[in-house]
């Protein structure tokens, strides 16, 4: 599975939602899309376990293809909103705020990735995809704040 494949993805995701209800909405309906392009190719499975320095860590996705492992985790950061989808399903989102906590939570689940590459030998590329129609997080307020180090607008 290459970069290339997930925004393969993304894009057919896009043209069937445009909204999820939540961040297991679009969980399923991402892995939903893999299972539909790779097939009996490939295992999906949803919050697979496993052991981080003793304690239980989970991975959202974990897409096991050829003997090799590609874990995926997911953040779905939302404003408050009434939206019409593609289908006419009117979807209200919620506002999850605390963009610096959101900001923190999406580098933990890179840090995840990055351990499951040391530790699990079928390990072959991991990816960490974010969703929002939150500026805070794409934007720059070019204000000076107590998590400066953990911004992921770039």
């Amino acid at each position: 599975m290459q970069l290339k494949d997930i925004i393969d993805i993304l894009k057919v995701l896009s043209g069937i939602r445009k909204l999820f209800w939540s961040e297991d909405d679009f969980k399923f309906a991402f892995a939903t899309q893999v299972q539909a392009k790779f097939g009996n190719l490939v295992e999906v499975r949803l919050e697979k376990r496993y052991e981080q320095n003793g304690k239980s860590a989970y991975t959202d996705i974990v897409v096991k293809m050829g003997g090799k492992t590609f874990p995926i985790e997911l953040k779905y950061k939302t404003t408050k909103g009434r939206y019409a989808d593609a289908n006419a399903e009117v979807i209200e989102l919620l506002t999850h705020s605390a963009v610096d906590l959101g900001c923190y939570s999406y580098l933990k689940d890179i840090e995840r990735i990055e351990y499951l590459a040391q530790h699990d030998s079928d390990f072959e590329r991991g990816f960490a995809i974010m969703l929002t129609n939150e500026s805070g997080y794409y934007k720059d307020t070019r204000r000076a704040s107590m998590y400066d180090a953990f911004k992921i607008y770039e």
